[in-house]
């Protein structure tokens, strides 16, 4: 997935063409077949994933199973918390995975420090919407 490709994925369309084309070359590439396992819970979690293309199934031992699709973000608190996958995911069809390690998003701290920052920012707006989504539901089950 080239710069541009990723302007296709909602949260890194708030990054600028110079930040979306240094953030690519940060990026590593996963092509997953149906079925195949992402990640395990439990697994160390290292870094953001985003998923390019296909399908997702996400489920745990508390949880029903979820799907997500193009665009979803999975594990952003781990670019800069180390700890474990809270659920397991597997491909539904083929799928391409991107994924920016901590190390990796690290070494963009220290080499283009604005670009780490749009990226924060960027995922900061993106799970206080998540939150704030999240709260509503609550409040909506709460209510007589």
């Amino acid at each position: 997935m080239s710069a541009a490709g990723l302007s296709g994925l909602p949260l890194l369309r708030a990054l600028d063409p110079a930040a979306r084309e240094r953030l690519e070359d940060c990026l590593e590439r996963t092509q997953l077949a149906p079925r195949s396992a992402l990640f395990r819970e439990g697994d160390e979690s290292d870094g953001v994933i985003w998923i390019a293309g296909g399908r997702i199934r996400a489920w745990s031992s508390r949880d029903e199973p979820v799907e997500l699709g193009r665009g979803a973000l999975i594990g952003a608190i781990s670019l800069v918390v180390a700890g474990k996958r809270r659920f397991s995911a597997d491909a539904v069809a083929p799928t391409q995975v991107l994924k920016l390690r901590r190390a990796a998003f690290q070494e963009l701290v220290q080499r283009a420090p604005r670009v780490a920052c749009q990226l924060l920012a960027a995922l900061l707006a993106d799970q206080a919407e998540l939150f704030e989504e999240a709260l509503n539901e609550l409040a909506s089950r709460a209510r007589p």
